[in-house]
């Protein structure tokens, strides 16, 4: 669903907030939390989601929640090169 300005609600609804936001409020969010933020509200392209639906729907991919709860040093000549 998309606004008369073409923004969808959420959009709309996220610059109204960082409006509201001091310059100091601002500055804090662009050094401590842009990072996570950018992380967090990307969204993957549509054929990619369409994808993954279809994969869903069929039962071929289950999605859900983890925690890594340990770690231990690998061998890193086995981890491919880029």
């Amino acid at each position: 669903m998309r606004s008369r300005a073409g923004l969808p609600p959420r959009a709309r609804i996220t610059a109204a907030l960082w409006q509201q936001l001091s310059a100091a409020d601002r500055a804090r969010f662009l050094r401590e939390d842009l990072r996570a933020w950018e992380v967090h509200r990307h969204r993957i392209a549509p054929a990619l989601a369409a994808a993954v639906g279809e994969l869903r729907a069929s039962g071929r991919l289950r999605i859900g929640a983890a925690e890594v709860v340990g770690a231990v040093p690998g061998d890193e000549e086995a981890l491919p090169s880029r």
